[in-house]
């Protein structure tokens, strides 16, 4: 069993899990504002990139793997290290603009505030 457990980071790189990152991602509908929270644990806000692009909100961002001595032998490897990106789609009436971020304690909160979705009616002549 040892013997497996040892090769694990070599079978997750061939099946092309090593790198790959996803963060959990809640979603909460209230009455002035979606909230998304994501769990990120062992990232820093500085690693973390939020932006907008095509009515699409991008999160982004790189967790560093941390260099060890060559004499040390890891025995087992679970935490994963690299990139992750999300996209979430914008829904109509929500202010771009009021978007705002907050990092505590491994969770990225991302407030997204509504608005009054404005409708005009076309006259057809």
């Amino acid at each position: 069993m040892l013997q497996f457990e040892l090769r694990q980071p070599d079978l997750n790189h061939f099946f092309g899990t090593r790198d790959n990152i996803v963060p959990a991602c809640e979603i909460v509908d209230s009455v002035g504002a979606l909230t998304l929270s994501l769990d990120v644990p062992g990232f820093r806000k500085e690693d973390i990139e939020l932006e907008i692009k095509d009515r699409q909100l991008h999160v982004s961002g790189t967790r560093s793997f941390k260099a060890r001595d060559e004499k040390d032998k890891v025995l087992r490897q679970e935490r994963r290290f690299g990139k992750f990106h999300r996209a979430f789609a914008l829904p109509d009436g929500i202010d771009e603009q009021g978007i705002t971020a907050k990092f505590t304690d491994g969770v990225l909160e991302i407030t997204v505030p509504k608005t009054e979705v404005v409708t005009r009616k076309i006259l057809v002549n």
